[in-house]
């Protein structure tokens, strides 16, 4: 009996560390919250959007978070990049790095408890991103062994220029199924990358789910919605997994699988004097 005992644990010592790993991506779910953001003014009928859209050509080149749970950094600050390289029209690979946002500015400011073991709030970075912006990845690159490194006053003060005017959530969670695919079909149609909270299996990293039935709620991640196709119903989603995971960092979800997993779904709303020089 001893032996038999001692061998669970063995298996239990090896076993939980590697799901923990592959399980925790690092969205902290916060319902509250999303209850009290408001609802996007922007929403154009269904029935009236083009039947493709496809942001890929201005998203940066997927970055890997590694084993630090920065998913909600790494899809605000691909947000923030699509919205410029997208209001620019730039799809140069090297214009597209050099406009690209830092996720460490982010993430290094907002992680829960100050812990790099932990996740963080959509809240908390879409707050952030309200108040302070976010610089570029040049000026403060992420590094996924450590997240101590605070922003100098350098950093924010190109922050700054990067300010949102605003963010808003694009359903309630009262929403249906259809409700909320409408609701970030019609935010890709206006060239508003979608910032979503969803529901996903264990060994993400490892595997993307081919159907619905492998879309299962099992733990939650952030992903950034880049495009979709209404003929064959499926949604492009940008990871944080690095260029290997997917399609050189892309994945495509059916709508049926989306609209059962998302949990949260945000747009940025950026003001006049975004991107603009401070100095006097």
């Amino acid at each position: 009996m001893d032996k038999v005992l001692a061998i669970l644990l063995l298996v239990c010592i090896c076993i939980f560390p590697c799901l923990a790993q592959e399980e925790y991506n690092g969205l902290i779910l916060e319902a509250e919250n999303f209850d009290s953001i408001a609802l996007s003014p922007i929403m154009p009928e269904r029935g009236n959007l083009p039947l493709l859209k496809d942001l890929t050509p201005y998203c940066p080149a997927p970055g890997d978070q590694g084993q630090q749970p920065s998913c909600v950094a790494w899809t605000i600050a691909n947000a923030l990049t699509v919205i410029r390289t997208a209001k620019a029209n730039e799809k140069s690979p090297e214009r597209k790095q050099e406009m690209t946002h830092s996720v460490a500015y982010i993430y290094n400011q907002i992680k829960h408890q100050g812990d790099c073991q932990k996740g963080a709030t959509f809240s908390a970075g879409l707050n952030l991103l309200k108040s302070k912006g976010d610089c570029l990845a040049k000026n403060l690159s992420y590094d996924h062994t450590q997240c101590h490194q605070l922003p100098q006053r350098a950093h924010h003060q190109q922050a700054a220029r990067y300010r949102i005017a605003n963010y808003y959530k694009l359903f309630d969670k009262s929403q249906n199924l259809d409700g909320k695919i409408s609701a970030i079909l019609s935010a890709i149609a206006n060239e508003q990358p979608v910032l979503l909270g969803l529901k996903v299996p264990f060994g993400l990293r490892k595997r993307v789910p081919k159907s619905a039935e492998e879309w299962k709620a099992e733990t939650h991640h952030a992903m950034l919605a880049v495009g979709y196709n209404d003929l064959t119903e499926t949604i492009t989603l940008m990871n944080s997994y690095g260029p290997q995971w997917g399609e050189q960092g892309f994945c495509e979800i059916d709508y049926q699988s989306l609209g059962a997993n998302v949990v949260y779904a945000y747009v940025l709303e950026i003001g006049q004097d975004f991107g603009r020089s401070l100095a006097r």
